[in-house]
């Protein structure tokens, strides 16, 4: 299954941390990836978020990543 859209928010000076967003159907599948030197994105943590909690994820979660 293909998600409809997606978007990322990066965090940090440099974009150290990303929140990449899917959306399938009614969820968001979050994946937060952290960029260590020069080497490529690695997932480091997932969440299924309803889109009713989305503004609520946002404010939280990923306003307290830096």
């Amino acid at each position: 299954m293909q998600p409809s859209c997606y978007f990322q928010i990066p965090r940090g000076n440099t974009a150290v941390y990303v929140f990449v967003f899917y959306l399938y159907g009614s969820t968001y599948n979050v994946l937060l990836k952290q960029k260590l030197g020069s080497s490529p994105y690695k997932t480091i943590g997932t969440y299924r978020v309803p889109i009713p909690q989305l503004q609520t994820f946002i404010n939280t979660t990923v306003a307290n990543v830096y």
